[in-house]
């Protein structure tokens, strides 16, 4: 049988968000915001919606009130359920670009290449279509695993990735857990977009 999977990034993210969590509380300013927020059970936070008021306004379809909320969030997190066919990927395509036409820097990630390729796919369309520039670097595994679009980088270099975000050459990162959990990236996107989330530990 193979070998276990290595998993040494996320068990040291893993290791900074107990520490964010024991020097902050769940509530207090530091790294890892969302996430302790997350963990709690806590409801959204989000610019000009009250604690407990509906996170949808009466009429306002299901894209536009994530793109709304999605851009209001204050270092918090929006989850959104449904089951397969139901928009999940077209609605996180519209909220990435409209993260990327506000000149904020996105993150996508999911479980497998093949999932994040699929929303990059569909950011590529939206953002064409919205006439929105796109500048996205994506981490694969093996040379063929990733989109190919002539505004995708498609690298295996960690290091390309967070050089692209240092020096502003990108607007939206791609790539698994493996890259996310790394500690160079940490805080190194505005908004972390994770598709198919109930799979991915």
């Amino acid at each position: 049988p193979p070998k276990p999977i290595r998993t040494p990034e996320q068990r040291a993210s893993l290791q900074r968000l107990a520490a964010a969590l024991l020097n902050h509380g769940i509530d207090g300013p530091g790294p890892a915001g969302a996430a302790r927020q997350f963990l709690a059970g806590r409801t959204p936070k989000v610019s000009g919606v009250r604690q407990g008021d509906p996170l949808r306004l009466d009429g306002e379809s299901t894209v536009d009130a994530a793109v709304r909320l999605a851009l209001g969030l204050e270092r918090s997190f929006l989850p959104i359920q449904g089951p397969p066919g139901s928009g999940k990927t077209f609605t996180a395509a519209k909220v990435i670009t409209a993260l990327v036409a506000a000149g904020r820097t996105v993150g996508i990630t999911a479980n497998s290449h093949a999932v994040i390729g699929n929303l990059l796919k569909e950011v590529a369309e939206q953002t064409s279509e919205q006439g929105v520039g796109l500048r996205a670097i994506q981490k694969v595994s093996t040379a063929g695993e990733g989109v190919d679009h002539p505004s995708v980088q498609v690298t295996t270099s960690n290091g390309d990735v967070e050089a692209a975000l240092l020096n502003g050459a990108a607007d939206v990162v791609a790539g698994t857990a493996w890259l996310f959990a790394r500690e160079g990236m940490t805080e190194m996107v505005d908004t972390l977009v994770i598709d198919e989330a109930g799979q991915l530990s």
